[in-house]
């Protein structure tokens, strides 16, 4: 296990040579569809005064129209038809994309060859293992996630539910496996949070590694064995599992098993090979004990505790993997409002980790120089550049630049469809999910926009708090059943 390490950090040359390529490429790639767009999406000022009646291609009066898209038409008629200046709009597109999305390819298919000498790692020992599971109001999907546990083929194991002030019927779900001693249940009385439930597990463990899974998860077969193997470097402090979609029921739900491949998972294996992991997930991660005497155990500072502990390690230079074969399927919402409430958490959450660890940030080493830049992108600039070029898209359809929001389109589906399919191959998933590329382009993406938008301005007004999505019990049999095997 330490060979791997020792690899990569050997040879930051070849992934800094990988980055560069790939930087190369894209711009080359950007250089071409810029050279090609140009007469097609070259804007010219509305004549003036417009013409009184109805639009044609849109049946909205074109006095409306006029009144919506002209003034900014205008200003992108003098700004885009400068080529400097669009060349410049070009130049932070590629930027910001090859940052965000790009330089991930080539790390993340590096990280896959060199990770399957994980698998081939024998366990010389089997530490002691604890697993705890934070619940609060969990009785449609708890059975499912100690059933999967209680499958493991791992020995050395305990299972710990914390029961955080359920009100429903989780307690008596849980009652006749702590009964028949296959787990043990601890009550809390009234409900602290998930990390004052999980931290309440942390204190009441003597064992060497703590698993932190969600009340709604179903870990693969396997996958405390493979956390095990990693331990056996003793320099390790973290492992961060693969989270993935379980209940796979309908449109949204699909668009986020494409999501968590290609926003997620595809990340998280290029920051394992720059040593900068953002989040080891609270549906499946995996700690040192000693770990949280040293850095502390979970804070309830912000609604992202899992994020907030994981950059608390990196800030004490802890070594945290990530492991794609460890698998957990969980649920994901199935409504848009559900979705909503638990992105508004998400998003809101990244922002309060950034503002409570952004003094001092240049000190972090991997998290400085990759992990904080990141945040940085994807919380301001990514979203605003893709609010601005939806909104060009319609000015451009305004102005009936038809050919060239044509040839945009196939040019940025052509792009999401490369990444689309390298995300699919790297986790080996259905590639049937392919075909949701195009909603997950020109729709999900912005729904995720507005969302982040409203989550901003809530941490703004101090009126984010810790939001529980809904549980539906959707695991399927099939994915129960993967899960086992």
């Amino acid at each position: 296990m330490s060979t791997y390490r020792r690899q990569t950090r050997r040879e930051p040359v070849f992934v800094y040579v990988m980055l560069f390529g790939s930087f190369i490429v894209t711009g080359l790639v950007f250089t071409s569809l810029y050279l090609i767009l140009y007469p097609y999406l070259a804007i010219s000022p509305p004549s003036q005064g417009g013409v009184a009646g109805t639009s044609s291609t849109t049946g909205v009066p074109s006095s409306t129209l006029d009144a919506i898209f002209a003034p900014l038409a205008y200003f992108l008629a003098a700004a885009f038809t400068s080529r400097p200046a669009l060349a410049l709009f070009y130049t932070i597109l590629l930027a910001s994309t090859f940052l965000s999305e790009f330089s991930y390819i080539p790390l993340a298919f590096y990280h896959s060859w060199i990770s399957k000498e994980r698998a081939s790692v024998e366990l010389t020992r089997f530490p002691s293992i604890c697993v705890i599971v934070p619940a609060h109001n969990e009785e449609k999907t708890i059975e499912t996630t100690i059933t999967t546990l209680l499958d493991q083929t791992y020995p050395n194991k305990q299972i710990l539910i914390v029961n955080d002030g359920s009100t429903d019927r989780t307690e008596a779900v849980v009652a006749p496996y702590a009964v028949s001693g296959e787990v043990a249940l601890i009550n809390r009385p009234a409900s602290g949070g998930k990390a004052v439930a999980v931290n309440t597990g942390i204190a009441a463990t003597t064992t060497e590694i703590v698993v932190v899974v969600d009340a709604d998860s179903a870990l693969q077969r396997d996958a405390l064995k493979r956390v095990a193997a990693h331990f056996e470097d003793q320099q390790l402090n973290a492992v961060s599992g693969n989270v993935k979609v379980g209940n796979n029921v309908n449109l949204l739900t699909n668009l986020q098993r494409l999501e968590y491949m290609r926003g997620i998972n595809l990340r998280r294996r290029a920051f394992d090979i720059l040593d900068t992991e953002l989040v080891v997930p609270g549906a499946v991660g995996a700690f040192r004990k000693s770990t949280f005497k040293e850095v502390g155990t979970l804070d309830v500072e912000t609604v992202v505790e899992d994020m907030d502990q994981t950059v608390k390690m990196g800030k004490a230079a802890k070594d945290i993997q990530y492991d794609p074969l460890v698998v957990a399927y969980t649920e994901v919402p199935e409504t848009v409002r559900g979705l909503a409430r638990q992105r508004r958490r998400w998003y809101g959450g990244t922002l309060q980790v950034w503002l409570k660890h952004r003094r001092g940030w240049w000190k972090f080493g991997p998290l400085s120089m990759v992990g904080f830049p990141y945040l940085i992108l994807t919380m301001f600039f990514v979203p605003a550049l893709e609010l601005i070029t939806l909104g060009l898209l319609f000015v451009y359809i305004y102005q009936r630049l038809f050919v060239g929001v044509a040839l945009a389109a196939v040019s940025i589906l052509a792009i999401e469809f490369v990444l689309s399919s390298a995300a699919i191959y790297l986790d080996r998933e259905d590639w049937r999910l392919v075909l949701y590329t195009p909603i997950y382009a020109f729709v999900y993406r912005y729904i995720l926009d507005v969302i982040r938008l409203k989550a901003y301005f809530d941490v703004y007004r101090g009126k984010i708090g810790w939001t529980r999505v809904q549980r539906y019990g959707d695991l399927s049999g099939r994915i129960r059943e993967t899960a086992r095997l």
